[in-house]
């Protein structure tokens, strides 16, 4: 449950669209943080900054503590579920944003594509808690590059305090527009929006289809 020392709601709050990176995973595959490999330039999650800030007007990275990552176009605040998974970090972000549609993303996704990002917010219709690439039987659904609306932070945070705590488990919970996956193809033809960066052989492969 919340940390005790951590703060979010000093984060400027409105309805305006706002991006949640989530970020300081334990990166057991990759041996190193994940978020601070370099690709083509740029660590994965100055790409995904620099991705979210094309739809967003704002942007927040969840970690561990709010000096993790210091990354220009993003403020970083602390995470007020500690050990929780990312549901805790989708929660962390959701109380700082408050009232919106806000963009959900792990930093290990670095070739999201801004067309990605908007056909999800443009899509999503009152009483939608997320908007979500996929269906509910898609093992491939990818609940870290979502919208979320803020009133998924309540069914989300009744989720971790059953003790789950699988990302994809609890759009159980929630009122999702499911997305279908072949309509993003004009706007992301090779496919990188949902490529997830986990091992060396992962980052090999970013680097040739970049």
């Amino acid at each position: 449950m919340p940390h005790a020392d951590a703060d979010v709601t000093t984060f400027p709050r409105g309805n305006s669209t706002g991006a949640i990176i989530l970020a300081g995973g334990r990166s057991r595959r990759m041996g190193r943080d994940k978020a601070l490999v370099s690709v083509a330039g740029k660590t994965l999650i100055e790409h995904v900054v620099a991705a979210v800030s094309a739809v967003s007007s704002r942007t927040i990275i969840v970690a561990p503590t709010s000096d993790s990552y210091r990354i220009d176009g993003a403020v970083t605040v602390p995470d007020l579920y500690p050990d929780e998974g990312p549901v805790g970090g989708i929660c962390t972000g959701l109380t700082a944003f408050g009232a919106g549609l806000h963009i959900v993303i792990a930093c290990d996704m670095p070739g999201v594509q801004p067309g990605v990002l908007r056909l999800m917010l443009n899509s999503a219709q009152p009483g939608d808690d997320a908007v979500v690439v996929g269906s509910p039987d898609d093992h491939e659904t990818e609940p870290l590059c979502a919208v979320y609306r803020h009133s998924a932070l309540a069914p989300l945070t009744e989720f971790m305090r059953s003790g789950r705590l699988s990302a994809r488990a609890a759009l159980g919970c929630l009122n999702v527009r499911w997305f279908d996956r072949d309509s993003i193809r004009d706007v992301d033809p090779a496919g990188l929006s949902f490529l997830n960066i986990n091992s060396e052989e992962d980052l090999a492969e970013l680097e040739a289809r970049l």
